[in-house]
């Protein structure tokens, strides 16, 4: 089974959300400063999950890549 280019694919764009969530949330993008009670360490603690949000989908969403294409024959099937 042949595999299609990864923009075409719905686990590319189910992976872009948390990617693009986490880079602004790493950048200092979304901070959580209109949460009640909010301290200066939870903007440090913020741009830390964000960055491990986007590293592990992205990680992830390359390893399902891997298989993927590792799984399917180079000569389309045939």
């Amino acid at each position: 089974m042949e595999t299609k280019p990864g923009p075409k694919t719905t686990e590319f764009w189910v992976t872009l959300v948390p990617v693009i969530l986490g880079l602004a949330m790493t950048l200092g993008w979304l901070k959580p400063e209109h949460v009640e009670g909010f301290t200066p360490w939870m903007e440090f603690a913020a741009q830390i999950l964000g960055a491990v949000m986007a590293a592990l989908s992205g990680g992830a969403y390359a390893i399902s890549r891997g298989v993927a294409k590792s799984s399917s024959t180079p000569d389309g099937g045939q």
